[in-house]
């Protein structure tokens, strides 16, 4: 009966949580939730600070101190309204305890944990799709180690989920030898540690650097050698920049224009006296200085001379003429007065206008991640259809017909006759059968020849030639840009031979993606399927609906003609914010704190998605000091009859 009584009044104290450990339990379940507490708020400050790429420590560690760094700032401001952080300074600062997570250790543990969490999310994402494209590329950083970016690029499918391309960063390689021997090395190495195979990769994309896509030993190359379906894409942006570098360096006149474009940057930037002579004329755009490697973006600088000619002339007229700026000054914006009422130089900056117009939009669609093979494909060869019909005589007139509006404004003369130009030397002739040269006496004639053409015609060569490559893979999956078209526009024969082609590209040894029969005859059933005018993606769309295990071999051909990589502007936007994060205030941060910080930067929208409560519930089991102390099942091999349990 007593045992009885015993253990009933046991079980009411247990039910009513009044036992005699219950005031412990109480003090116990209030020590977590404030911990609990305490790592929310640390991981969102962390997490603030990495999205916007802000530095973390200062020249001191404690709190309360001047320059103690924006994390230790952070904390202190969230402490004045905030009573779980006010109670966790309250203690630091009267020394109750000496755990707070405020040092500069775990700082670098909260960010490696939050980095690893968004590499985890990216590769689970990578894996589900198989297929990948690789994007690389290098730049110097302010402490002289040359990053390289490592991108990936991949199809997510879905299921019943809209198709979506994604272009996603893993991080910055210090590279010691940039070499293609040496950049193959670190990549490999780099997907062998993310356990990513490297037989699944479908597609390179790098700039046009020698040790990138050198045809004998440029990394390219090398991956090929490994994994020949890893078809190698140059990086349309940085084609088309070379196809302008070489048209403005083909003849003189187009060299001189953009000298004067830069002359006119020059005399004004100077010196803010002049800079204000500017801006006092020039209402809305200001001069800018031309790019060295972005051409494209050199149209920001041909925009005040194409709409605002006349503001510019008055700024430069004022800095000839006015007496409180000195002679050599004076000089010069003399000699840049007589290059600006030049009718030469005016059609020329037409005529660029014209060009980087149409090839800047076209290099701004380039960059999209969402954008594919067949897009891309079409942009290019509406750069090269604009430049040829751009090319005639319709496109000259066009030309000097706006360049004598802008004549106009300036009170310049409109005529190519009056500009003088050196008297051609006589040369004498070897043989008496020789026939003497006909000089271009007409001023249009020798602009059309010595300018207008030959710049054109260097731009559509050099289109031709820098994206024959991009073009004969988009050959290879050109009968899949628009399947419901097929039974129309290919016959039997054409469309089994394209399967044929692709089938062989695809293949390594004895292992081939696609099947050539079959794909043939699963095209022909889903040519009936889709409505006109599908696209790749829409088609993949269609297909992932339900239809995977009907449609194999179309399924996987067009993920991998989506995943192949069109530009590296993924891996340029990461060295944005290398040079924000890594900068001279911080140019001995750690490889590591700085992959993490441009993983958080960079990744901010997987990091927004991740529960807070499950990041802090999975930092807290990396962190725990306590051990577990339960009975062993098996005495014999621990002291004591027990054994101790991490967590």
């Amino acid at each position: 009966m007593e045992n009885r009584s015993s253990w009933r009044e046991l079980s009411q104290r247990l039910h009513l949580n009044k036992t005699i450990d219950a005031e412990h339990e109480r003090l116990i379940n209030a020590e977590i939730k404030h911990w609990d507490q305490i790592l929310k708020r640390l991981l969102c400050a962390t997490r603030f600070l990495g999205v916007q790429g802000l530095p973390f420590r200062g020249t001191k560690d404690v709190l309360f101190e001047p320059n103690n760094g924006n994390f230790l700032k952070l904390i202190e401001h969230i402490a004045q309204f905030d009573d779980p952080m006010a109670e966790h300074v309250r203690r630091i600062t009267s020394k109750e305890t000496h755990v707070h997570y405020l040092s500069k250790n775990v700082q670098n543990e909260f960010i490696s944990f939050l980095a690893g969490k968004v590499q985890n999310n990216i590769l689970e994402q990578l894996h589900e799709a198989t297929y990948y494209s690789i994007i690389l590329d290098c730049t110097p950083d302010i402490s002289n180690t040359e990053q390289m970016t490592l991108v990936v690029r991949f199809v997510t499918c879905k299921a019943n989920e809209d198709i979506l391309i994604k272009e996603h960063f893993l991080g910055f390689v210090p590279v010691a030898s940039p070499s293609g021997e040496g950049m193959t090395e670190i990549l490999l190495h780099e997907l062998e540690a993310r356990r990513i195979p490297l037989k699944n990769m479908r597609g390179q994309g790098y700039d046009n650097g020698s040790a990138m896509k050198g045809k004998h030993v440029g990394v390219q190359r090398r991956i090929l050698d490994l994994n020949p379906r890893a078809f190698y894409v140059p990086c349309g942006n940085h084609s088309l920049n070379l196809v302008i570098n070489d048209a403005a360096m083909s003849c003189k006149i187009a060299a001189d224009c953009f000298a004067t474009v830069q002359d006119l940057y020059n005399l004004f930037s100077g010196s803010p006296v002049r800079w204000g002579t500017l801006l006092k004329h020039v209402s809305t755009l200001t001069l800018k200085p031309l790019s060295s490697t972005r051409w494209e973006s050199r149209i920001e600088a041909l925009l005040p001379l194409r709409f605002h000619i006349e503001e510019v002339y008055d700024a430069v007229y004022e800095a000839s003429h006015d007496q409180k700026f000195d002679g050599l000054c004076r000089s010069r914006a003399g000699a840049l007065l007589k290059r600006l009422q030049s009718f030469t130089f005016l059609c020329s900056i037409v005529t660029w206008h014209e060009i980087l117009h149409k090839i800047n939009i076209v290099s701004k669609q380039l960059q999209k991640v969402s954008i594919d093979l067949q897009n891309s494909m079409a942009l290019i060869k509406s750069v090269k259809s604009f430049l040829e019909r751009m090319r005639s005589e319709e496109g000259l007139n066009s030309i000097i017909t706006d360049a004598k509006e802008l004549a106009e404004k300036i009170d310049a003369t409109a005529d190519f006759e009056n500009e003088q130009e050196a008297r051609p030397r006589k040369v004498s002739r070897q043989f008496s059968y020789e026939c003497k040269d006909e000089a271009v006496h007409s001023g249009k004639e020798s602009f059309k020849v010595n300018f207008f053409f030959v710049v054109l015609d260097t731009a559509i060569s050099s289109l031709k030639e820098r994206f024959q490559l991009m073009d004969n893979h988009s050959g290879s999956f050109k009968f899949l840009y628009d399947i419901s078209s097929l039974g129309k526009c290919w016959n039997e024969k054409e469309l089994k031979y394209a399967c044929q082609r692709l089938e062989t590209v695809l293949t390594d040894g004895e292992d081939h993606d696609v099947n050539a029969g079959d794909l043939y005859t699963e095209l022909q059933l889903l040519a009936d399927m889709l409505p006109p005018g599908s696209l790749p993606a829409d088609a993949l769309s269609f297909i992932n609906h339900g239809s995977e295990d009907v449609f194999p071999n179309v399924y996987t051909a067009l993920r991998i003609l989506l995943t192949l990589p069109i530009s590296v502007a993924s891996g340029e936007r990461s060295f944005s914010k290398l040079k924000l994060i890594k900068n001279y205030l911080r140019s001995t941060l750690s490889q590591e704190r700085l992959s993490g910080l441009s993983t958080l930067a960079i990744e901010n929208s997987l990091l927004d998605d991740m529960d807070t409560d499950s990041l802090v519930h999975e930092f807290s089991k990396l962190k725990v000091r306590k051990m577990s102390v339960v009975p062993s099942p098996f005495p014999e091999f621990s002291k004591h009859g027990l054994v101790l349990f991490n967590g």
